[in-house]
């Protein structure tokens, strides 16, 4: 927590994505995270939030949505990764490189920087996951158990992350919670 928010007791959002992706890699036992491990966590710990904001909030918080977006942008300046470590398969390359501006189109191998790929990644894969958590939200974890689907699936694979279900769920209740907490 930073200072400023330490004694305001209130975390900003980039606070709070940070420590649900250190969370998450501490429920799935990731110790040493590579950079595409860390950007894939930030793009869909955005995601799943955007969603369950949306649930929560009908449509009636879209400044919050843009502050969050802008704030996962931010942490993901830093970090450099080749296109092949955050696409799942060949027709996710593809998909990537479709929406990355045209002199960033390469091959697979082509290092990119988190910042400059995030809005292109998170405009073109968003609102699909978005939709797929808001139309399976009326389950009985609602839309923090969905997105625990979506991210846990992301981030380990959906055989791999099902022991950890239930944790993954407790960790976007406690996002969504603290991501209201912000207003």
């Amino acid at each position: 927590m930073g200072i400023f928010s330490a004694i305001l007791g209130k975390q900003s959002l980039g606070e709070i994505i940070n420590e649900t992706k250190n969370n998450l890699f501490e429920i799935y036992q990731i110790k040493n995270p590579t950079n595409a491990e860390t950007f894939n966590a930030i793009l869909m710990i955005t995601i799943a939030g955007v969603a369950m904001i949306n649930d929560v909030a009908k449509g009636k918080a879209n400044f919050l949505i843009d502050k969050l977006s802008q704030e996962a942008k931010q942490l993901t300046n830093s970090l450099t990764f080749e296109i092949r470590e955050v696409a799942n398969s060949d027709e996710e390359v593809i998909a990537i490189y479709e929406v990355l501006p045209p002199d960033m189109q390469g091959d697979e191998g082509l290092r990119i920087n988190g910042g400059v790929a995030f809005p292109s990644i998170f405009n073109s894969i968003g609102p699909n996951f978005v939709t797929e958590i808001l139309q399976n939200s009326e389950g009985e974890f609602g839309s923090p158990g969905y997105a625990g689907i979506i991210i846990g699936d992301a981030l380990l694979g959906r055989d791999e992350s099902i022991p950890y279900f239930a944790q993954t769920v407790m960790e976007m209740n406690n996002l969504l919670k603290k991501i209201i907490k912000t207003i």
